[in-house]
């Protein structure tokens, strides 16, 4: 046997035990195969015996104290103790198999806590670390111990036990005067559509700049949060004076004086007697239960720390992140970055079904839609398309024709600048909400009222 540290957390018991469990009863493995892998064993001999058995149950062979000898060398054992013997100790001390997911669970919970006490050493810095470096590293390490904990209690569930919990879903938003079974956007021909943001759901809204994102998703959260909802943004690219200064803008909207784009608010170009009304819009959002997370730069292990955070301490409805070109990578797939934005959606979509809320994702879209005639934008204009698309449970593009038609003027007197001014006055104030994808409802166009200088997004019959 290999020579142990005191310090180290270590249960030679628990490892011999269910080790025993296993060769006497083959069941017991599939009992813990999710809770404990082999690098969970501390010895090198049970990490052996139990990734041989793995191989040999899974590969649907019988593992015994037979089976299992010819695979493992005796220079994994100290002394004189040959294999055969020591595998005859473990069946012969073994435990009925009712114990082994306590013993599994035991082997876990040692490897996290030495895993934890690895990631400590490291923090000791050398005279040329990067402290901040140091901690992103550790970050990372601990939110992969904490994701695959919590992954590994989730027990499998049967068709009695899902069947009642789609029927429970179903009877609920068959009696919600609504019909919106998730989060409401506050839209009502979207909320329609989509039956609102549902837990554990990741929706990608995809657009190429100047689109109408960030006023779609502020709308989203002040709406949220203004039935109660608690939200959460992770704003990579704003600061939270800025996003405030949009949702100010948002409500002034709907005041009965003059519309302030936000842009005017930051430069105070406005009336003074306009100021009144600002402070009222700023007072009405000041409760709303929204955090804003400013921090730039995050990898998805630091977002999802601190939405695990929030959870706990005060609860967490929704997550929005913006946008996905500014998370950090993790470093694993360095330079690829196809594969970079394949671990940040897969990432994305395994913290909502986790929280159980949903996630909105913003994304950037390919320079392609430019170049095409029709710049409707289309599933393959995601960059990284697969992951995304795979990943995204719904997908929602944002097109805006007046964007395009302000910077295609025609020459002035000509047939085609009058057709050009009827096509403006139509598209005036119209953004169309394009669902390319969505796994549980219908796609399809949703029309929407949009002041782009206002950031203000409403119902179309609104306005």
């Amino acid at each position: 046997m290999n020579q142990r540290t005191q310090w180290q957390p270590i249960s030679l018991e628990a490892e011999q035990s269910l080790l025993g469990c296993i060769l006497m009863n083959n069941e017991a493995y599939a009992r813990v195969s999710e809770i404990v892998t082999a690098d969970d064993f501390y010895e090198a001999i049970h990490q052996k015996i139990f990734g041989i058995a793995a191989q040999m149950i899974d590969a649907g062979r019988l593992v015994s104290l037979i089976t299992i000898r010819a695979f493992i060398d005796d220079h994994l054992l100290a002394g004189d103790m040959t294999v055969g013997r020591y595998l005859a100790h473990l069946a012969a001390e073994a435990s009925t198999i009712i114990n082994a997911v306590d013993f599994a669970r035991v082997i876990r919970e040692m490897a996290d806590r030495r895993r934890v006490a690895d990631i400590a050493r490291q923090l000791f810095p050398a005279a040329d670390t990067d402290a901040a470096q140091l901690a992103a590293t550790a970050i990372e390490g601990l939110d992969t111990i904490i994701t695959s904990s919590s992954s590994g209690t989730l027990p499998a569930v049967g068709m009695e036990q899902a069947m009642n919990r789609a029927i429970d879903g179903i009877a609920k938003a068959y009696q919600s005067d609504s019909k919106i079974i998730g989060i409401p956007t506050g839209l009502k021909d979207l909320d329609a559509k989509m039956g609102g943001l549902c837990a554990g759901d990741l929706i990608v809204l995809g657009g190429r700049p100047g689109m109408g994102k960030s006023a779609l998703l502020t709308a989203w959260l002040r709406n949220a949060a203004r039935k109660g909802y608690r939200c959460m943004v992770n704003s990579l690219e704003m600061s939270a004076e800025q996003l405030a200064e949009r949702m100010i803008s948002d409500t002034l909207f709907d005041f009965p004086s003059e519309n302030v784009p936000y842009s005017n608010l930051r430069t105070g170009n406005f009336h003074e007697k306009l100021f009144q009304y600002i402070r009222d819009a700023a007072e009405m959002n000041q409760s709303l239960p929204i955090t804003v997370e400013e921090q730039p730069y995050l990898t998805m292990s630091q977002i999802a720390t601190r939405a695990r955070r929030l959870k706990r301490r005060g609860g967490l409805d929704l997550l929005a992140i913006d946008h996905l070109d500014l998370i950090k990578p993790s470093g694993r797939y360095a330079g690829n970055k196809v594969y970079e934005l394949g671990e940040i959606t897969a990432a994305c979509k395994a913290l909502a079904k986790e929280l159980a809320i949903p996630v909105v994702l913003l994304c950037q879209l390919s320079r392609d839609v430019e170049k095409r005639e029709d710049k409707r934008p289309m599933l393959s204009d995601l960059r990284s398309s697969g992951s995304i698309e795979q990943d995204a449970d719904a997908v929602i593009f944002l097109y805006r024709p007046s964007y395009y038609l302000q910077n295609n003027k025609p020459r002035e007197n000509t047939p085609e600048y009058l057709k050009w001014i009827e096509d403006v006055q139509d598209a005036n104030n119209r953004l169309v909400a394009i669902i390319a994808k969505q796994r549980m409802g219908p796609v399809g166009p949703v029309e929407l009222f949009c002041d782009i200088a206002s950031n203000a997004v409403r119902d179309m019959g609104e306005r």
